[in-house]
């Protein structure tokens, strides 16, 4: 989890102790157990670049029971990349982007 968070520039990584926060349970508790929980890291030579997961979760970014959480930051350059790729805003707050594709 921590590989795939988006961090603006001059802001310092969060300490590891960040993945235990009750908050975030919702998302990384049990992982791989649910039926739609999919990860995919990214490596080049041997060192990661990047990760992505999803799981289904009622939270903001809920859709409905068959579509997996994609938020993005607004900060985040991927969101320009899912614009291109296809993916359209459905919702948004202050910070971020639900933004969904059809397959």
């Amino acid at each position: 989890m921590l590989e795939a968070i988006f961090l603006s520039e001059g802001v310092a990584p969060p300490s590891r102790e960040i993945i235990s926060l009750p908050e975030l349970q919702l998302y990384i508790a049990d992982f791989g157990t649910q039926q739609a929980d999919v990860a995919v890291v990214a490596e080049v030579d041997n060192k990661i670049v990047g990760a992505a997961w999803s799981r289904i979760v009622k939270d903001y970014g809920h859709i409905d029971e068959r579509t997996p959480l994609l938020s993005v930051q607004k900060a985040n350059y991927a969101g320009e990349w899912y614009l291109k790729m296809g993916f359209k805003i459905v919702k948004e707050n202050k910070e971020d982007y639900v933004m969904v594709c059809d397959l």
